[in-house]
């Protein structure tokens, strides 16, 4: 037999369990029993030669160099099976779409993010995640009307037909133009940093504004803040350099700066998270299966290489 000659259901369950690291947990989003789990499993393993996984305490405590170079060519696998299952069926397969509020895009590539995507493809194949971004609009909105089946976002809506979850905490660092007296400091105080001129967009919701433009460190009606309307996040960074202001960033959108800005550490700033929200009068079994996908998975396992089937739109 040929030892790399493997299934399809059970490699779909190794990257389940990879990306979860519980043996419960995965089992309940593949709908098989744990026992059955474990046996696949190990018959994975046997018929690949090598360990896969490094147990720790009846879940996954990690990968091994073999489990992690498997996981690094699932998500082209899975390309290859679903393009066959595509133009088999015919059509574009099942799609989950998720809107992120704001203009930075480079929140869709949050590890977190790229994981579950993965193991939602893992779970119920050939599913297509799709992201949107939602800039100046309220994504009660978008769920509202069906143009996103989830929303991400920095503050969870109030809403009585919406509900919301946290998910990971949200770290803020702050963005200044290379030449700004604090372009020189690796870390600075957040009440320091919150003395400065910073950049605020009117058009979008004042509360998820405030995050970025440290409202909730001193009252917004004491700060010195640059009004702005850009129309990505380029023109973000555009107003920095041409006005002087700064700005409060996730991290993610901070490694994407250009030259000429810097990144300094915000000691003291006070913590906030990332939610998740979703209409309450809808049952889409994909989008409960992606939100506790998200909440499972955290930073994701080592070697993880999630990729393909993600679009942005």
């Amino acid at each position: 037999m040929n030892r790399f000659d493997i299934d399809v259901s059970t490699l779909r369950s190794f990257v389940v369990l990879a990306i979860v690291r519980s043996y419960t947990a995965a089992a309940r989003e593949l709908t098989i029993s744990p026992s059955g789990l474990t046996k696949r499993i190990q018959a994975l393993e046997r018929r690949l030669g090598a360990p896969l996984i490094i147990r720790d305490h009846g879940g996954v405590g990690g990968l091994t160099p073999a489990g992690a170079a498997l996981m690094r060519g699932a998500a082209g696998l899975f390309d290859a099976f679903e393009a066959i299952s595509r133009t088999v069926r015919g059509d574009a397969g099942p799609r989950l779409r998720m809107a992120i509020q704001g203009l930075d895009r480079m929140v869709a590539g949050r590890r977190q993010i790229l994981a579950a995507a993965l193991a939602l493809r893992a779970a119920h194949p050939g599913t297509l995640v799709e992201y949107s971004l939602l800039g100046y609009e309220d994504p009660v909105e978008a769920l509202r009307s069906g143009r996103a089946d989830l929303a991400l976002t920095a503050v969870p809506p109030r809403s009585g037909d919406v509900v919301s979850v946290p998910l990971w905490p949200l770290e803020r660092v702050g963005v200044v133009p290379a030449r700004h007296p604090l372009g020189r400091r690796g870390t600075v105080g957040v009440d320091e940093f919150a003395d400065r001129s910073m950049l605020w967009i009117p058009g979008i919701s004042a509360e998820f504004m405030s995050l970025w433009s440290l409202g909730d460190v001193r009252p917004l009606g004491g700060a010195r803040l640059v009004d702005i309307t850009p129309r990505g996040f380029d023109d973000v960074y555009r107003s920095m350099a041409s006005t002087g202001g700064t700005l409060a960033l996730h991290p993610e959108a901070a490694r994407n700066r250009p030259r000429g800005m810097h990144t300094v550490k915000l000691r003291g700033a006070p913590r906030t998270w990332y939610h998740v929200a979703r209409r309450r009068d809808t049952g889409d079994v994909r989008a409960d299966a992606f939100l506790r996908l998200l909440r499972l998975g955290g930073p994701g396992p080592a070697g993880a290489a999630p990729g393909a089937a993600v679009r942005v739109w």
